[in-house]
């Protein structure tokens, strides 16, 4: 098991080379922010950095204590989360692709979790 932060820190290096090639290709043609609009735009650049981090160190300490069949069924709310709150709020397009496309996920999800309950209920919660 790799700890939380160490895990963060190898998935940063292996984007970073094409992260850094991006960040050089706008500063030469002069479409970047970073250092070149204000020094409040700096910081919230990096600010931006760190709480995107954040949150990603904490879910990998939590998830240690959970099922990955409960995280992989979790991984499922934020998404949905986005789709109501663009749906909803922002009032983004809803076809009928996306009405299939979201009902068939979440169909799969209730077979899954069907499958799980009766799982448990058979072999007990260990064996689940």
């Amino acid at each position: 098991m790799v700890p939380a932060f160490a895990g963060l820190f190898v998935e940063t290096l292996i984007v970073l080379p094409p992260i850094l090639a991006y960040l050089v290709y706008v500063g030469y043609q002069g479409t970047g922010a970073f250092l070149s609009v204000s020094l409040q735009m700096d910081g919230l650049l990096i600010l931006a950095g760190v709480m995107t981090a954040t949150p990603l160190v904490l879910f990998a300490q939590a998830v240690k204590t959970l099922r990955l069949s409960s995280v992989g069924f979790f991984q499922y709310i934020a998404p949905t989360g986005h789709f109501l709150l663009a749906v909803l709020v922002y009032g983004e397009p809803l076809t009928d692709a996306h009405l299939i496309t979201f009902g068939l996920i979440w169909l799969a999800l209730a077979i899954y979790s069907a499958d799980s309950v009766a799982a448990i209920r058979k072999y007990g919660a260990r064996n689940a």
